[in-house]
Formats: C-alpha cells, structure tokens, sequence
C-alpha cells in the first residue's frame, strides 16, 4: 500500500529564483530527484495543491506539493513505488483527496485507491484487479454518489486489448463491471478523458489506431454504460495526440487534438490543433483552428474552465525563438469563449535552463482571476560529475490575460534579468485579404511571413 514521505522546503526543495515581477512568476520546483513532472493543480482555500508524477530512488513514485499562491513551496508527499497512471488519476473533494496508483514492482492487484486528508495523510486505502489480468488503470471519475475507476488489460508488449470500467459507492464497494474489446466497434471508451456530464452520463475519449489510419473517438455512456452515442474525429501522429474533452457550463462539450488541415484548405500546412465544440448528442456546433508551421507547432494537452465559462488551454509549440539556435518546446496557454471565439494565446519560454524544453498541462483559476500552470521544466543534474537531463516541476502564475507583466506581447520570455516581451508571429487569417495571385500571412507581418498559392497556381 501507500508509503509516503513528508519533506518541507528546507529539506528537499530548490527553486529557480521568483522573478520580482508583482505576485506573477514562472519557476521550477525540484523534489530533489531524477523527474519530477506535473500533471494537474487544484486551487484550495490559501494554497496550491500539485499533482505530481516522480521518480524517487529510481523508482516510479507519486508527490503532493503545495505551494501558497505566490507560488513557494509549504511541504510535500512524496509515495514511493507508487506510479501516477495519468493526470486523471486524483480527485479532489470537499475535505478529502483521492488518489490512484499503481505499485511499483506489479502486484496482484494492481489498482489502488486511498482516500487521503488534505494534508496528504492516507485515511483510507483499497487494492482492486486480482481477479482481472494484466490491469492497468488510466483514471478514476466522480459518477452520482461513487466513483468510476476507467482503464485497460494490457499484456506485455502488445497494444491494449480491453477496456474496462468498475463502477464503486462512495466506500469503494463496487457495483458493476464493464469490459469493452478494442476490436469491437467501441473500442477502449476512456483513455484521456473520462468525465461525468448533464444527464447522469459519462463521456470517455479515446485515440485509437495507426499512423495513416488513426482515430480520436468520443462516446457517450448513459449510467448504466450502454452508450447514447459515439463520433469519430480526425487524428494524427498517435504516438503524441492527446484529444481533451470538457463539459461546458451550458451543457455543450469541447475538444482539442492535432487536426489534419486538408479539409479546411490550408495546402502549405500539414496539420493543426483545434478546438471543436459539440452539443450534448455529438452534433457540431463550432471549431476553431491554430494553425502550426514547421517552426511553430502547437499541441493542446489539458482543457480547463474558468470561474466565467471560459475555456482555457495549456499545451506546448515547438517554436523557433532563437535564430541560431534549433527550435524549443516552449508552454502555450490560450483562452477562448464557450462559443469558440479565441480571446488570446501566448507562449511562455523560460529560457534560464540549458536545455530549452518545457510544456504546461494544467491549469486552475485563483479567486482574483489570475491563472496559474503547471508542467514540466527540463533542467539539468550532476551525477558523479556528469550533467544529465532533470525534469522540475514547473509552475507559471499569469493574470487573467495570460501575461507575467500586464499588456504582454504574444512571446514572453523569462531571463535571469527579467522578462523580453517579444511580438510572435501570429496564426494565419481565416480570411486573407488583397486579389492579387498570391497571399500574405501574417499581414500585417511579424517576424516571418508565408506565401501561399491560390489552388490553380502549381506548388513549387
């Protein structure tokens, strides 16, 4: 079961220095191992709560951190041979945590749950699986007054060939169990996202497939798990698509994923990520593209909500910010309307580590409106006089427009001096205007700009 660890600041912890900036920062927290990443952050009543997947002693682990909303560390817990599954794998209730793991070596019940106070302490804990084969869970929902724990039977070295869901009360007594094979027609309902909606239903997603013959398919289950609906969306590159769904305030849903460009007649670009608004049958009510070039590709990772309805996005571009350097992975955050009117989108590139990769996957609102990120911020370590590769926690506080410093362009980068406001080359215009046989975008430009030929005009 559980072992943890409790550590506080002056123990285990070393952060980048706060930029004196007002209360908005961007910085690295190191639990002093070999990887920390995080995956999802709550706002409590004075504190940030950080969920966070590890590496502890060469082992997979699981960490809580918290932090005040200036973002300094209060303390940590850290569990050992305990491994985060994904960023749905926490819950957070009134006065409890919910947590689930799987241990690290495999033992025959391979599904944990522990129901947690809010200083981390286990009060609770319950094992699951001996009775499955080869189980290996993805998340755990809130679903009417239990919880749906979501995940697939994976055998080694093959792709996942069932997808399962154990329905649990409030005790963790469980009440039924669904199996779905991959090759019927519903494939595994839930591997990103499974979450409850209006209706007492549960929407799961999916990414399913092959390179060339790749597929993101939402379904829709009523409570008893048949299915209401189910809708396929076009996907591309499996191996890093991530397709996000979120219920919106009126009842709508919102989708992001790496969307194939050839559709909407975009023919220099290959692909882009979009974010798809659906009503609550599946039907398709909006869409709104950002669109990548070579040295500008974006991917969202994590919709979340603001206190107002809005949509927030946290992902990463793998972005030119030097010219004579090759291009980073840099944090991307956006926000747009529950209509799918895009408000703003910036880039945050924390230039101070050496090795220039960082992405957010998380987000959460404080009561003055001010948003905070967290991802991972890869750093260095020495080992027996060898730098290798770290990955920190990273944490991003901004205000509500997405700035570290108020009226930010749409590049911030974060020096040890400070933070350069850089104006990014923006998104191609839907509409682009002029009559002439080519056209202009950006126009007005930024730093580069792209040609592009009418369709009856030969691609070089």
């Amino acid at each position: 079961m559980l072992n943890s660890k409790t550590a506080f600041l002056f123990i285990l912890l070393s952060v980048l220095p706060l930029l004196a900036f007002a209360q908005y920062f961007s910085k690295s927290i190191d639990l002093d191992q070999s990887g920390d990443s995080g995956w999802n952050i709550f706002t409590l009543d004075e504190e940030l709560l950080i969920f966070v997947a590890s590496t502890y002693h060469g082992a997979s682990a699981t960490a809580l951190v918290k932090t005040d909303f200036e973002g300094h560390v209060l303390s940590t817990k850290i569990f050992e041979e305990a491994k985060a599954p994904t960023r749905n794998a926490i819950l957070l209730e009134d006065s409890s945590i919910i947590l689930l793991t799987r241990p690290i070596p495999a033992l025959p019940n391979r599904i944990q749950v522990a129901r947690l106070d809010m200083e981390g302490e286990v009060l609770q804990e319950w094992a699951f699986g001996e009775e499955l084969e080869y189980e290996i869970p993805f998340g755990i929902t809130p679903f009417g007054s239990g919880y749906v724990v979501f995940g697939a039977l994976l055998p080694p070295g093959q792709a996942p060939s069932t997808g399962f869901q154990l329905y649990f009360n409030q005790q963790f007594e469980l009440q039924n169990s669904l199996f779905f094979e991959e090759n019927a027609p519903l494939g595994i309902v839930a591997e990103t996202d499974f979450i409850p909606t209006q209706g007492n239903r549960l929407l799961g997603a999916n990414v399913t497939g092959f390179v060339g013959e790749v597929e993101g398919i939402l379904t829709m289950l009523d409570s008893s798990g048949q299915v209401v609906w189910q809708r396929g969306l076009p996907i591309v590159d499996p191996e890093n698509n991530i397709l996000s769904v979120l219920e919106l305030d009126n009842g709508n849903l919102a989708a992001g994923w790496f969307y194939e460009l050839e559709a909407v007649e975009y023919p220099l670009l290959d692909f882009g990520t979009v974010i798809y608004g659906l009503s609550p049958e599946g039907d398709s009510l909006w869409a709104h593209y950002y669109l990548t070039f070579e040295t500008d590709l974006k991917a969202v990772l994590e919709l979340d909500k603001a206190a107002n309805g809005d949509i927030i996005g946290s992902g990463y571009a793998w972005k030119e910010i030097e010219e004579e350097l090759p291009p980073a992975y840099v944090g991307w955050i956006f926000r747009m309307s529950p209509q799918g009117e895009p408000i703003w989108d910036r880039y945050i590139y924390d230039a101070r580590s050496p090795k220039r990769d960082a992405w957010l996957q998380s987000a959460t609102e404080l009561p003055n409106g001010d948003l905070v990120f967290t991802g991972s911020y890869a750093d260095t370590l020495t080992v027996d006089g060898n730098v290798v590769r770290n990955t920190d926690v990273w944490l991003v506080r901004v205000d509500s427009n997405g700035c570290l410093t108020p009226g930010c362009a749409d590049l911030q980068v974060v020096t040890d001096t400070g933070i350069v406001q850089i104006t990014a080359t923006k998104d191609r215009p839907r509409e682009e205007a002029g009559q002439g046989p080519f056209r202009l975008f950006p126009n007005p430009a930024g730093s580069e700009v792209f040609l592009a030929a009418p369709a009856e005009v030969a691609r070089p």
